[in-house]
């Protein structure tokens, strides 16, 4: 170091000291004279002074090298004494040089400039080398020092990328970057700077996972009176829910105009899953249930189905309910919390312990009319929108939705419950998409609670 300030005073001193008459390449007019064409500067920057003798006025300008500054820039006729400065040079690896014009008698003439490359250690140096992002996703950044090298930003993950690059590398160039979203584990990220040499920093970026929530797994039957093999599923689902550890709840859709239970947003949800006979079972909006005769074959297979489901979608959003019976008005409301993007909500008054007769074909041949029945979780009425869904976006903050409906004076209030089905477009997890005349949304989470209570949100363990 105590080198480089040696070099550097004498390099100074050389200039300022400097005083010969040096002659210029333009002929000069008579009287008028410049004391030197050249000057050189050292990469420090610095000041010199250059000696201007004219009869009349003239004027300098060095605007086309703004590294460079001329005091004063003009003047009258005698010798004036024009100081020239220099700022340091940010490039540890090159000289550079500009030019004053001097303007005298519609004459210009130029003043040379030559500046060395910085003398100070060069610099490469990044401000932040790890981040804590969190699972919604979100934007960070970090800013760069090069002074001598040109360097590369290379992402190793394709959930980080570049947002913006902004500044210069020899002051600090600000690199922004975003994070996608991760509903699943937490995860670390590597974003690389490289420079030309082959040499790489690494900045670590860190993500949570999202939190994840009991899921309730959700049956939808079409179904109808007049249907002799629909009683075999009912028999099936019951079996199915009756098993806590399938978490499974179901509605009943009778969809066939004319018949007794019928409700017409049952039978758009029938032409919605392309529901082509009775009985087909839908389980989470994913995967159509086969129907048959043998009752705990049809359980077995639908828990099966069950455990598929939740090993390939995480359950990323959590419902709480609460129910209110007031008068003959029925009042629900529903709090999600979910990963942040689009969704679909519906809901549904279901009632159970309908007696109605039914249909049935035993396994040993025949038809009988079962007039005693019993028809649990028949959809009544639709809370929601649609049958469908109705759309909302959830950000970073649950999303309340509330519905109320009349209690029909058919129903029997203390047999009536309240469904709420959230659903969400496949997206990524498309390739795990069963049944391609599906709609494109699945059942990522549901809710069935008896009117007038409540259930609260559950996460998972």
């Amino acid at each position: 170091m105590k080198i480089t300030r040696i070099l550097t005073f004498a390099a100074i001193a050389a200039v300022l000291f400097s005083c010969e008459q040096l002659p210029i390449d333009n002929e000069s007019p008579a009287g008028f004279s410049i004391d030197k064409t050249s000057l050189e500067i050292p990469g420090t920057g610095g000041e010199v002074s250059i000696e201007i003798t004219a009869p009349a006025p003239w004027s300098a300008d060095c605007t086309a090298a703004q590294w460079l500054s001329v005091d004063p820039a003009s003047g009258n006729s005698g010798t004036t004494t024009v100081k020239v400065t220099a700022a340091p040079n940010p490039s540890k690896e090159e000289d550079r040089s500009g030019k004053i014009i001097i303007k005298y008698d519609e004459v210009s003439f130029s003043v040379k400039v030559t500046q060395g490359k910085s003398l100070e250690e060069a610099v490469f140096s990044i401000d932040k080398k790890s981040f804590d992002v969190p699972a919604a996703g979100g934007e960070f950044e970090f800013t760069v020092i090069s002074d001598t090298q040109e360097y590369d930003i290379t992402l190793v993950e394709d959930w980080i990328t570049v947002v913006s690059r902004q500044g210069d590398r020899h002051t600090g160039e600000v690199i922004r970057l975003a994070a996608s979203g991760n509903m699943y584990e937490a995860r670390t990220g590597v974003v690389s700077v490289c420079t030309k040499d082959g040499s790489c920093v690494p900045v670590m970026v860190n993500q949570e996972g999202w939190p994840r929530f009991v899921h309730q797994n959700i049956g939808y039957r079409f179904t109808a009176t007049w249907c002799g093999y629909c009683p075999y599923m009912d028999e099936a689902f019951h079996k199915v829910a009756q098993d806590p550890a399938n978490r499974f709840g179901f509605i009943t859709f009778h969809a066939s105009s004319g018949y007794p239970l019928y409700l017409g947003a049952s039978a758009t949800l029938a032409n919605y899953y392309k529901v082509e006979g009775y009985p087909t079972g839908v389980l989470n909006g994913w995967k159509e249930i086969n129907n048959y005769t043998d009752t705990d074959y049809n359980a077995s297979n639908i828990a099966g189905f069950i455990k598929d489901f939740e090993e390939a979608f995480p359950c990323i959003a959590g419902i709480s309910v609460n129910t209110s019976v007031d008068g003959s008005t029925l009042s629900a409301e529903a709090t999600v919390t979910a990963f942040p993007g689009d969704y679909l909500v519906s809901a549904f008054v279901l009632e159970s312990g309908i007696v109605e007769a039914q249909t049935f074909y035993p396994t040993t041949g025949g038809s009988k009319k079962l007039s005693d029945f019993v028809h649990d979780n028949v959809a009544r009425s639709v809370l929601s929108t649609s049958a469908k869904g109705d759309s909302f976006t959830v950000g970073t903050e649950p999303v309340t939705l509330s519905w109320s409906k009349e209690i029909s004076s058919a129903w029997v209030p203390e047999n009536l419950s309240v469904a709420v089905v959230l659903m969400r477009p496949y997206g990524d997890l498309a390739d795990k998409k069963d049944k391609k005349a599906y709609p494109n949304n699945y059942v990522v989470n549901s809710v069935i609670v008896p009117a007038g209570s409540s259930k609260e949100m559950e996460y998972a363990q």
